[in-house]
């Protein structure tokens, strides 16, 4: 074998060596996919199981975890984060049955990066302490709900009940 089969020789082998590593990283990166990744559900038309109290909503998010595990005994931890909007309707009647006050000027629920940009909001956000309290009621969650009226926005913060 002459120089210049030996030098093709390791030049393929290289290449081949190069490729092979760019695979396996794409593979790595893509294939596996993220282990925190979060699981984003959706409804479109429905209502946002735990939080029924809402009724149907034109388009929901949320994210949601049940922390069983049953090797561990006692209570375990049951959470929801998500982004609604309402038709007008239900939205009017949950302005109208509960008291809401305005939060503070520009301040903003905090939304899971996630659920960022699933729902455009506008900038005047509302809580309701009553309506936290209905909420809580009859559901084995308690926690925040945030309305914003210009896009009949909600983001809602739910956690089992200690």
């Amino acid at each position: 074998m002459s120089y210049g089969d030996r030098r093709g020789v390791i030049q393929r082998t290289s290449i081949g060596r190069s490729l092979s590593a760019i695979v396996l990283i794409a593979l790595l990166l893509s294939g596996c996919g993220d282990p925190n990744a979060e699981d984003v559900q959706s409804v479109k038309g429905g209502t946002i199981e735990r939080a029924k109290i809402l009724g149907p909503v034109e388009e929901g998010y949320w994210v949601d975890d049940s922390s069983v595990d049953g090797r561990v005994p006692g209570p375990n931890e049951v959470w929801k984060e998500g982004v609604a909007r309402l038709a007008d309707q239900p939205f009017q009647k949950l302005r109208s049955d509960y008291e809401w006050v305005p939060v503070e000027t520009y301040w903003k629920p905090p939304i899971r990066t996630s659920l960022e940009g699933k729902i455009g909001f506008g900038s005047e956000w509302f809580r309701s302490a009553e309506f936290d309290a209905a909420a809580a009621t009859d559901s084995d969650l308690t926690g925040s709900y945030y309305i914003e009226a210009e896009t009949r926005g909600v983001i809602f913060v739910l956690k089992s009940k200690d």
